[in-house]
């Protein structure tokens, strides 16, 4: 039969191995030392004790995606990231491949989607005294373009003929997003915003910051 001997020093105790008949169950890297006895009868003396001593590697760990890359994800959306790991019992961190930082950002298990392109989201494990890291596991996410919106505002409203009315227009990436996603999505939208009245041009102000200011007498487009 066979059993763990206890050695002299603690990390070579019976807790870093069992054995239950001829089988032996690791429980931690370290040494592990079985001898094997068998007893004698009435025609036999036992016989001298043999052991053997091995020692046992640490274990390896795996990581897995419990969530699933968004379908038709678009600028300035997130998503919540997760996944599983080994049995080291340390947390699963994610962080972004260096060669994607630009479209997408990573807080905690929160991913932010900025700039149309791909998202990689990395997956690392810490090991521990018995249990190598885990292999980095990637997951990716392709990022379309945002929704645009344009908002139009003018004062004095309700106007009379002949006044100058201030109108002002808001170009923003999504017009669903809050004002923090949009600004965090890309740089605000640049160009040119032009009226026009029944086709013909009247004014035209460039972008500034997502905003243009333009100024126009009724008196020369009609109430």
């Amino acid at each position: 039969r066979f059993f763990p001997r206890k050695m002299s020093r603690p990390s070579n105790s019976p807790n870093v191995c069992t054995v239950n008949g001829s089988t032996v169950t690791m429980l931690k890297a370290d040494e592990c030392t079985l001898v094997a006895t068998q007893a004698g009868d009435a025609n036999h003396t036992a016989a001298a004790p043999l052991s053997q001593t091995f020692a046992l590697g640490k274990g390896t760990q795996v990581i897995q995606f419990t969530s699933t890359p968004p379908a038709g994800a678009k600028v300035g959306q997130s998503y919540t990231v997760s996944a599983s790991g080994g049995q080291s019992g340390n947390s699963v961190t994610f962080a972004i491949d260096a060669a994607t930082q630009a479209n997408c950002s990573v807080s905690g298990n929160t991913v932010t989607l900025n700039i149309k392109g791909v998202c990689r989201i990395l997956a690392d494990q810490k090991g521990d005294a018995n249990f190598t890291a885990a292999t980095q596991a990637p997951q990716e996410v392709k990022i379309d373009q945002g929704a645009s919106g344009v908002n139009i505002a003018s004062t004095p409203n309700p106007s009379k003929s002949g006044q100058t009315v201030t109108f002002t227009v808001s170009v923003a990436v999504d017009s669903t997003k809050s004002t923090g996603q949009r600004l965090k999505a890309i740089a605000e939208p640049t160009g040119t915003v032009e009226i026009t009245d029944n086709g013909k041009s009247i004014c035209s102000a460039p972008l500034v910051n997502g905003v243009a200011t333009i100024a126009v007498s009724l008196g020369s487009v009609g109430e």
